[in-house]
């Protein structure tokens, strides 16, 4: 059986220097990355990742006192030293997967590389379908929405709608989600019924003319759209004057064998566009009233919430202690967070004992050295109107740029005291300076 999940404390109030000696404690454990000991050595291949992007790692680095260098860094991808011809120089090598995968072979005890092999089985939209399906059948879809894979599952979608029609999303016309295997909020697409039919069976058609060959991949539809997988939309969703949100929580695993996962004990409330006519509550931190320039920008996207498509100077966010907070006021007992976070937690746990086969045999295959490897994931889950989360995605290394939100958004006013990052960056810092510390106090007993 698969390790239970541990949460660890945060607090993203906290100054650099608390978190490094802190976070670990609450684990169960202390942090070994202490005061007088060796300190974390970074590897950054810098070149791998979009501007921007390793800004908070190393910030967490500059702000840990010594207790974490960077030991190296490459800015050109080629005629340059990579982390993986200099294996002696790091403890840790942040870098593409590529890159990751050809230091494999080079590491010895101590060290650790930012890529799990196998994890495609739940990043991947259409495997993380499949990787339930596998482990749970019928019961996945108590997990996830039900969906299906395109264009191999298109007829049993038809018959499964035909099957179920008298119990269809209520009233209001029916829609469907057609799903691109891409990140970032693109590949997404929100569609009535008879437009899901049509783009489903057009690419089916196409690719069928083509020839059925699984190298050929799925033929193209709107947009030059190429749908892996159509998805049940969550008509019920909970919103908050009158927005839809989504929840992200930070995950972080660090062995397949045996599967130890960190649940960071945060995370984010992405909130889209408001609905038409819809009132603001003063309960509710941070949401932007109706009238504002983001409810101009945003008009008729309030299906879904897209944090990529948002005006980021205007997009506003929630921590997830902003929202217990608000579940706790607006239901009179703290037990209504708790119990939707318990359900998150054993979603997260459910999905990771699907996969540990599969993450198990990758890394056989690739000759990874047992505890070389860890990932940083983002785990995303929509909320029904009865506290229920349903599990979206798994994305696979979050982004580490700093100000992915840049409203000027205080922390709520129940908190501890008012931050003066966004909710997203300082949850999302807080979140990676949890990740060096465990790393650093597994690093040092290895």
């Amino acid at each position: 059986m698969p390790a239970p999940l541990v949460r660890w404390g945060s607090s993203a109030l906290a100054p650099a220097e608390h978190m490094l000696r802190t976070l670990w404690l609450s684990a169960g454990g202390k942090c070994a990355v202490q005061d007088g000991g060796a300190p974390l050595r970074f590897w950054i291949d810098e070149y791998a990742f979009s501007e921007g992007e390793t800004a908070i790692l190393r910030e967490n680095i500059e702000a840990s006192g010594g207790a974490a260098v960077l030991a190296g860094e490459t800015r050109m991808r080629t005629m340059s030293r990579k982390g993986y011809y200099a294996p002696s120089a790091w403890d840790v090598y942040w870098t593409s997967r590529q890159e990751c995968y050809k230091a494999l072979p080079y590491l010895g005890p101590g060290q650790r590389v930012s890529c799990l092999p196998g994890i495609a089985a739940l990043t991947d939209k259409a495997s993380l379908v499949e990787t339930l399906v596998r482990a749970y059948g019928e019961l996945a879809f108590s997990i996830l929405p039900r969906s299906f894979l395109l264009p191999e599952g298109y007829w049993a979608w038809r018959l499964w709608r035909e099957a179920h029609a008298a119990c269809q999303q209520g009233p209001g016309e029916e829609v469907w989600v057609l799903k691109e295997d891409a990140h970032r909020g693109a590949g997404v697409h929100v569609l009535p019924i008879g437009e899901a039919v049509h783009e489903a069976r057009r690419q089916g058609l196409n690719r069928g003319a083509q020839g059925s060959t699984e190298d050929q991949g799925p033929s193209q539809g709107l947009g030059g759209a190429s749908y892996d997988m159509v998805q049940q939309y969550v008509s019920d969703q909970l919103t908050i004057d009158g927005r839809k949100f989504y929840v992200r929580a930070w995950v972080l695993v660090t062995a397949a064998l045996p599967l130890r996962v960190y649940l960071f004990d945060g995370g984010v409330v992405p909130f889209g566009a408001p609905a038409a006519g819809a009132a603001s509550s003063p309960t509710s931190p941070g949401v932007p009233k109706p009238g504002s320039s983001e409810v101009a920008a945003n008009a008729g996207a309030d299906l879904i919430v897209n944090l990529w498509r948002l005006d980021r100077g205007q997009a506003r966010t929630w921590s997830v202690a902003d929202l217990r907070v608000y579940l706790g006021n607006v239901t009179g007992s703290p037990a209504a967070f708790d119990g939707l976070w318990a359900a998150m937690q054993r979603s997260i746990g459910l999905a990771f004992a699907a996969a540990a086969g599969e993450l198990r045999e990758e890394a056989a295959a690739l000759r990874a050295r047992p505890g070389t490897t860890f990932e940083l994931v983002g785990v995303d889950f929509l909320v029904d109107r009865g506290l229920r989360p349903w599990l979206l995605e798994v994305n696979a290394m979050p982004s580490l740029a700093r100000k992915v939100l840049d409203s000027g958004h205080q922390i709520a006013a129940s908190s501890e005291a008012a931050a003066p990052l966004d909710a997203f960056d300082a949850q999302k810092e807080a979140s990676r300076m949890s990740t060096w510390c465990v790393l650093g106090g597994i690093i040092s007993t290895l």
